[in-house]
């Protein structure tokens, strides 16, 4: 029996813990190697990871790049093409200005002969535009006018005027056109041979107000510059296309164009008109029309002097002179070259940026007409306070004759 001695039994621990350490070792070495290789793995899949979000990213923004290229190049074609449509529209009309107003008075004049010898008629010819367009009328030859009005005393001097000056045949017809009976007037204007006719019956208002704010003058404007002015033009047609066709003018205007602040009702009425011209000429072939589209006349209407004149106002007498020489040569003008200048603008300028230029135009021309209502409206209160004064004083000289008599 072998008996182990202190020492082996020494030795044979020291082998067993030095072979568990060395093992320890080796599968800590093992587990490292393990985590590192983990490790390295995830690392190199992150920058893989990293480069490839770097490549798309590169792409997108790429692409965003072409796209925002794209979009700059498409606008700044869409801006230069609409810029150019512009600078053409501006160029194109006027010439035509150029051409009618220019040009065209060298070697050209209106042919009234086929309307002499027929009845003219006229509808606001009492006043303003209407007034100074008859005369000029009479002054190329012709001599029948029938001027229909609401007002017997300024149509009578017309016609002593128009009888006296140019030895012209002239009817008067009373007739209001807010609530005359229109059936009445075709009755009578329908066995008369008319030739030509004048459309310029017209009604302004004291100021310039909201829609609304005074619904009587609205009402009032509609009825007569809109649906009377209609109402007649279909009572002339067909007499004038039984006896052989002729020409109309009528009176619009160029707030017809577009709808502006403070004279909402006056636009409405005008651009009626502009398309019930536009409507009439191709569906009354032996009849012709001309639309007239000024800007600001002097007149009563426009609360300026009859006499005044300036660089975008036109004296009525001046402007009607222009306005027959455009007769045969367009249908749709403004009159004047004067005032074709001054519509220029609405072909320059889009309707979004042009009525933001304009705004301070009619901001100024509301503030004239308010100030010049409130002097008028002074000038009542002077003319009553001093009316009363005299009414006053005459009944105190005649209380005073009286009682002198009643003494004697």
């Amino acid at each position: 029996m072998k008996v182990e001695t202190g020492d082996n039994s020494f030795s044979s621990s020291w082998k067993i813990i030095v072979n568990w350490f060395i093992l320890q070792r080796f599968n800590f070495a093992s587990e490292s190697f393990r985590f590192f290789c983990v490790v390295f793995t995830y690392d190199f899949q992150w920058k893989k990871l990293k480069l490839k979000l770097k490549s798309s990213l590169r792409s997108n923004l790429f692409l965003l790049l072409q796209m925002f290229d794209l979009l700059h190049s498409t606008l700044y074609w869409v801006l230069k093409t609409y810029i150019v449509y512009r600078i053409v529209r501006t160029a194109v009309a006027l010439w035509s200005t150029v051409a009618i107003y220019i040009i065209a008075p060298l070697f050209y004049k209106p042919n009234f002969d086929p309307y002499k010898g027929r009845w003219t008629v006229v509808t606001g010819g009492t006043d303003g535009i209407g007034k100074a367009y008859t005369i000029e009328l009479a002054k190329n030859g012709l001599r029948k006018f029938l001027l229909i009005g609401r007002n017997e005393i300024k149509l009578q001097g017309m016609k002593t005027y128009l009888e006296d000056k140019f030895g012209a045949r002239v009817q008067t017809y009373l007739f209001d056109f807010y609530d005359g009976d229109y059936n009445e007037m075709r009755n009578f204007i329908e066995d008369i041979d008319v030739g030509f006719v004048l459309n310029s019956v017209g009604v302004g208002r004291e100021r310039m107000e909201r829609y609304g704010d005074n619904p009587e003058a609205d009402r009032r404007l509609l009825k007569v510059n809109g649906l009377g002015a209609a109402e007649f033009l279909s009572i002339v047609l067909p007499t004038m296309e039984k006896n052989g066709g002729g020409q109309i003018v009528v009176l619009s205007s160029c707030q017809g164009f577009r709808p502006f602040p403070y004279i909402a009702s006056y636009c409405a009425s005008k651009v009626m008109l502009s398309f019930l011209c536009e409507a009439i000429n191709r569906e009354w072939p032996t009849v012709k029309v001309q639309c007239l589209t000024p800007a600001l006349v002097a007149t009563k209407m426009t609360h300026y002097d009859n006499n005044y004149r300036s660089l975008f106002v036109k004296n009525a007498d001046d402007f009607v002179k222009e306005a027959v020489n455009t007769i045969g040569l367009t249908s749709m003008t403004s009159g004047c070259l004067n005032h074709e200048l001054q519509m220029l603008t609405r072909h320059m300028f889009p309707w979004t940026l042009l009525k933001y230029i304009l705004l301070p135009v009619y901001w100024y021309h509301k503030r004239r007409t308010d100030a010049s209502q409130e002097v008028t409206a002074e000038n009542k209160k002077v003319n009553i306070t001093n009316i009363s004064c005299r009414l006053r004083a005459n009944l105190s000289m005649k209380g005073l004759a009286v009682s002198v008599i009643q003494q004697k």
